[in-house]
């Protein structure tokens, strides 16, 4: 008779990754009070939510927390965490109730809205020639950005480079040059256009250089990007741009909207 076979245990496939503000909402919602970033980012850590190489993770945390708070206080969209001082942070459904049915219904609305708003976006500059166009776009949310001395100077003899502008750094001005490529998604940024930004910096007596695209660069050109012994090109692709168009309202336009609730965050008695 055979001896019966084992059976072969499934190997756990890898920890999803997450970003410190998602690890944070994690950790907040498995312990269920608020926390210290300090706290939050060792937690992250050991758990192997996050993956970084910062020094300072609790600071990474502390920065990226406050950050989104930020973001979504400028576009009127709804916080997820609560600031409560001394580097404690909560959930705000923790502190103040959980959202009812009708709001998550509005807030998934919001959601949509603006991924729906992005999507045509990006669809109506990539359906046609529309590189001036993209320019003039990408010149609007670098002044939006507080960038300084936007220029736009593409043409067939720009030499790679579509925008210049200026950003202080301390006491020192760093002038930056822009590469834009309106592609669509199928259409990756090459190798050819990172080297040619990088070896014209020196034409524009610019110290940085910045790919900015509505598709992604290929993985070569994004090593490209890195060089070793080389000046870094930096790069915002197809994601990122259209959350900055949205956040600065550059093609995009949110509207406020208020959303009413019980809030128990002050009366026991409400929760």
């Amino acid at each position: 008779m055979a001896a019966p076979t084992k059976k072969k245990q499934a190997t756990p496939g890898p920890k999803t990754v997450l970003s410190f503000t998602d690890a944070a909402e994690k950790i907040l919602h498995e312990v269920g009070k608020p926390q210290t970033h300090k706290h939050l980012a060792q937690k992250a850590i050991t758990e192997k939510l996050v993956q970084t190489e910062s020094e300072t993770p609790e600071i990474s945390m502390h920065v990226s927390i406050r950050s989104e708070m930020k973001r979504r206080e400028l576009r009127g969209e709804p916080q997820r965490f609560v600031f409560l001082g001394n580097g404690v942070f909560s959930l705000v459904e923790l502190v103040a109730g959980k959202p009812t049915e009708k709001t998550k219904t509005a807030l998934d609305q919001v959601r949509e809205s603006r991924r729906e708003a992005a999507e045509v976006l990006y669809k109506k500059l990539t359906s046609v020639n529309n590189g001036p166009n993209f320019e003039t776009m990408v010149a609007d949310l670098l002044v939006a950005m507080g960038y300084q001395e936007v220029q736009v100077v593409g043409g067939k003899d720009d030499q790679g480079v579509d925008i210049l502008c200026e950003k202080r750094d301390g006491l020192l001005k760093i002038r930056i040059a822009v590469q834009c490529k309106c592609k669509a998604l199928n259409q990756k940024v090459s190798p050819k256009d990172i080297s040619t930004l990088r070896d014209n910096l020196s034409t524009y007596q610019c110290q940085q250089g910045i790919v900015v695209t509505t598709s992604q660069l290929n993985d070569v050109a994004k090593t490209k990007a890195k060089e070793a012994g080389k000046e870094p090109i930096y790069y915002i692709e197809h994601d990122e741009l259209l959350d900055l168009f949205a956040e600065h309202n550059v093609g995009i336009r949110s509207e406020p909207i208020r959303f009413y609730q019980v809030d128990a965050s002050q009366y026991d008695f409400l929760k």
